[in-house]
């Protein structure tokens, strides 16, 4: 949730003015590992056109620890306490969670005030009129320029890490318990503090901060990134290739922050290769369109789920797998396949291969 702030300034500058956001991720042309990373940049672009110098603020806040209309049920053996609130708000869940020893995940039906607390972490799926959530914990660490929320609890694709990172010299870290509290802390001018955090707060942001010189340009950029190994599909761990390529959310997002000039120079490479081209306009476009399908793609490991004979047992490294759309759980239907591999042979050749050569050697290519 990017949120933007000027401090002191005129009225020239709001009405003038039109604040920019653009949001990218890594994607560099037969670089698949390089364009795993799992994380996005937002850059706000702003201007100033006044005679007086701007201080501006950019914030970026964190809401994964209350989960709005999802329900985790785990099973009743699981159930270590229930109680029924005095009050709908998910933080008092939440808190009771947090204050019981046992709990790995909570539960809380509005309705009838009921809030449970799990041992175990459950899938969530969707459900009108519930909130849920995952034990977690923000922290930053000294030099890192990030907000992480861990989940530690329990195992698989709910374990693992989400961070918002920042310049160090130039970024500050709150939590609160809503998100009012968070925006107060956000537009208080006297808390210069670098860190107002609280472990087990439900949100928590990042926040950095430019000096914008009179009739100049600047750009803030935040970082979110997330770490979560344990790939779930379909009651199958399959696990996400990129935890072999980082080991944590904190250090994508500060990768990512490092080379966003680089980053974008690829981006653009990316593009030219069908826009900075004789080919007619039709034809561009129809090369442009045959490659939005990359946004249902992941990269699994390989004899991640060997129990269950999902995955080669002689196919060496990462699996390359697409969903048939994002409305159905269909993993490279042939149907579909076949003219998706043309844009992937020219620009990310790897991926034909390691899509190919999986379901060649998968007893269970479309399970």
């Amino acid at each position: 949730m990017p949120q933007l702030r000027l401090i002191d300034a005129s009225d020239k500058l709001t009405t003038a003015t039109t604040p920019t956001l653009f949001a990218h991720s890594r994607l560099r042309t037969n670089d698949l590992a390089h364009s795993a990373a799992p994380g996005v940049v937002f850059s706000l672009a702003l201007d100033n056109p006044t005679d007086a110098q701007i201080d501006a603020e950019f914030l970026f806040n964190l809401p994964l620890n209350i989960e709005q209309d999802t329900q985790r049920l785990g099973s009743v053996e699981d159930i270590v306490a229930s109680s029924i609130l005095s009050t709908t708000d998910p933080v008092s869940c939440l808190a009771q969670c947090n204050e019981h020893d046992d709990c790995a995940a909570w539960n809380l039906q509005v309705e009838d005030f009921n809030c449970t607390l799990f041992s175990k972490v459950a899938l969530n799926n969707h459900a009108d009129g519930y909130f849920s959530g995952v034990k977690a914990a923000f922290s930053t660490a000294q030099g890192d320029g990030c907000i992480t929320m861990s989940r530690t609890v329990g195992e698989g694709p709910t374990k693992g890490d989400a961070s918002v990172c920042g310049e160090v010299e130039s970024t500050r870290f709150v939590t609160g318990n809503n998100v009012a509290e968070v925006w107060e802390k956000f537009n208080n001018n006297n808390n210069k503090e670098m860190q107002d955090i609280t472990a087990q707060d439900a949100y928590g942001a990042a926040i950095t901060k430019i000096n914008i010189p009179p009739n100049s340009s600047a750009t803030l950029s935040l970082s979110f990134a997330w770490y979560f190994p344990a790939r779930d599909y379909m009651g199958h761990e399959i696990n996400n290739h990129y935890a072999q390529l980082w080991e944590s959310s904190a250090e994508v997002g500060a990768e990512l922050l490092a080379s966003v000039e680089s980053d974008v120079k690829d981006i653009d490479g990316f593009h030219d290769t069908f826009f900075d081209s004789s080919l007619p306009e039709f034809l561009t476009d129809a090369l442009v369109n045959s490659f939005s399908h990359v946004r249902s793609a992941w990269w699994r490991e390989a004899n991640s789920d060997e129990k269950s004979k999902t995955s080669s047992s002689t196919l060496e490294g990462p699996q390359w797998r697409q969903w048939e759309a994002m409305d159905c759980v269909n993993i490279d239907s042939v149907h579909n396949d076949g003219e998706r591999h043309v844009p992937y042979i020219t620009l990310f050749p790897e991926a034909g291969e390691r899509e190919g050569g999986g379901i060649e050697e998968d007893e269970h290519a479309s399970y």
